[in-house]
């Protein structure tokens, strides 16, 4: 991580230490009081990202495996776009070399990422209207080799690709193979362990010819058994999407059912899915932009329950964004959480929608990555960011934060988090998302940031200053760590590369109590306001001696917050009118 370290060379005897705690106590508290916030620096793991770097919410692009996270995304150079997949060894914080898969048409031909049983990476990418080229890892866990690009299918796009429990794999994307007559649909594929490719079966179709963005999305169910999908369907008069819809498949993908079990004929249509969100259709003329219903990406709870996200936006886009999680009911409906009052993040008056997306980890918690919207309706555009939300109580509560730097210039969008695909591991969820402009064009060649932020991982008990994680807040830092929670702080003082925005068990026990990656003079403060409220000396605090900074190194601090913002502007952002753009 890209943390401003500490200068441990310095030397403060106790007394200055107690002046500048003093001091800075005035201003730093929990609860409902004031504190000093500082900005993370992620990891910007490309400077040439294209305008759809990490786009699109249908396509997995992290993948976590053992001790290692893969993630991947699509660079421009020049004439050409390039498939893009860099490692990070989660023991040593370190990142691999970025490697080149292949070449895509246009910005809209970027990855999908996934993992077997054994390991294997396999990828997806290239099309716009195109054959995909799939490849695969030589090496378990290793992005550094590849077999040769094989083709799959015809007039593909928008792909999402996850993993059997024998290791096959099943792909689904849009396709618009045929006359302009006939209405496009969305095709799926299965290729058996070490075996070729099969399909198409189409198993959706939209119910009018010409363009549609189905936006559709797999997930697995815990069972590994139930395949889950999620899609947008398009209507005409104007041609935008106006439904969200749901399916499933419980015996691989060979037959489909809505939510309750009623058998579908395929291909389905918009008239026989599970009707999650639907626009009137004596209403739809008034509506004038695709981002009236707009899919986010779908995941499956631990009970086997699915979970959609997506957004909703009033006719004349005038109304922020309402972003919603849908969850099926048992009984063929669906209940339906807003989640912008929810998000205590979200600024009054910012819409709240995708692209974004859900997932779960193994031990239940739900994460969510949204975008946040400074005016009503945009697609790339300045006032444009990322934001963040976990639950512990399958979505009643949220705590939220922007992950994104707010920087009026630049938008950060086009988030992609982590999702089951299969046999990643989900101890953590990460995010990766787009820094910079969205082009004039699908050929434009961008050079936009590619940005990587640990979300969350492993929960711990909500204890606050609980450091050693025994259940309550004990010690004044003269006992030993396992049961003195200040002592388990000194012990990890200095601690960097911390993952987790919203916390994980490891930076929690390393005394990383604001989640900025670092155990520094900002988690010396909150534990220090908990030292007084329990009535516990802050005595050992001041033993930290030349471990604490001076105060010239605080301003550093302050310093380093702001480089990092700096060193996320662009230039100024190109691009089309207000409004949302889905190039064919």
């Amino acid at each position: 991580m890209g943390n401003v370290q500490l200068d441990k060379g310095k030397e403060m005897n106790a007394e200055r230490i107690k002046r500048l705690l003093a001091v800075l106590s005035l201003t730093v508290g929990l609860g409902s009081h004031s504190f000093i916030s500082i900005t993370v620096c992620a990891d910007i793991v490309s400077e040439n990202g294209s305008s759809r770097a990490t786009g699109y919410v249908e396509s997995n692009k992290i993948i976590t495996h053992g001790d290692k996270t893969h993630v991947s995304w699509l660079d421009s150079y020049e004439d050409e776009f390039h498939v893009q997949i860099k490692t990070l060894d989660r023991t040593t914080g370190t990142w691999s070399e970025t490697y080149t898969l292949g070449d895509t048409r246009d910005n809209h031909g970027g990855p999908a990422l996934t993992v077997d049983s054994e390991g294997y990476l396999h990828t997806v990418s290239y099309p716009h209207h195109n054959p995909f080229r799939y490849r695969k890892s030589l090496n378990p866990n290793d992005a550094s080799a590849w077999t040769e690009e094989t083709l799959v299918g015809d007039d593909l796009t928008y792909p999402s690709l996850v993993t059997g429990p024998d290791d096959t794999l099943y792909l689904i994307a849009r396709s618009s193979e045929g006359p302009s007559s006939e209405p496009w649909g969305v095709n799926l594929y299965t290729k058996p362990k070490d075996g070729d490719w099969s399909g198409p079966t189409e198993i959706l179709q939209a119910g009018e010819p010409d363009y549609s963005h189905f936006q559709a999305s797999l997930a697995w169910g815990p069972d590994h058994q139930t395949l889950h999908m999620a899609t947008r369907m398009y209507g005409d008069d104007p041609r935008w999407g106006y439904e969200i819809g749901y399916m499933k498949s419980t015996d691989f993908g060979q037959t489909w059912r809505t939510s309750i079990g009623t058998s579908l004929s395929l291909p389905a249509t918009k008239a026989t899915v599970d009707v999650i969100e639907s626009i009137d259709p004596s209403l739809r003329s008034s509506y004038g932009s695709a981002s009236a219903l707009r899919a986010g990406s779908i995941a499956v709870d631990s009970h086997n329950v699915p979970y959609v996200v997506y957004n909703t936006l009033g006719p004349d886009g005038s109304t922020p964004l309402q972003a919603w999680i849908a969850t099926a009911n048992g009984h063929g409906g669906w209940e339906k959480t807003s989640l912008n009052e929810k998000l205590d993040a979200l600024p009054e008056g910012w819409g709240l929608g995708v692209p974004g997306g859900i997932s779960f980890t193994e031990d239940g918690r739900m994460a969510l990555v949204l975008t946040a919207y400074e005016s009503g309706l945009s697609w790339g555009t300045p006032g444009t960011e990322v934001i963040g939300a976990v639950s512990d109580d399958g979505g009643a509560t949220f705590t939220s934060k922007f992950i994104s730097t707010i920087d009026p210039d630049t938008p950060n969008w086009m988030p992609s988090i982590e999702r089951a695909t299969g046999f990643n591991n989900l101890d953590s969820v990460a995010v990766l998302y787009t820094s910079g402009e969205k082009g004039s064009d699908n050929h434009e060649i961008i050079s936009n940031q590619v940005i990587f932020q640990q979300l969350l991982g492993s929960s711990w008990n909500k204890v606050g200053g609980d450091v050693n994680q025994d259940g309550a807040f004990l010690g004044d830092g003269t006992g030993p760590a396992a049961s003195d929670d200040v002592s388990a702080f000194i012990e990890h003082w200095n601690a960097t590369n911390l993952p987790g925005l919203f916390g994980t068990h490891e930076s929690v026990t390393h005394g990383d109590l604001n989640f900025d990656g670092v155990t520094d003079l900002h988690d010396v403060f909150l534990l220090r306001e908990l030292m007084k409220q329990s009535g516990v000396p802050t005595t050992a605090l001041e033993s930290l001696g030349s471990a604490v900074p001076e105060p010239s190194s605080f301003i550093l601090l302050a310093v380093g917050s702001v480089y990092c913002l700096l060193q996320r502007k662009k230039r100024a952002s190109l691009g089309l009118a207000s409004g949302e753009v889905y190039p064919k």
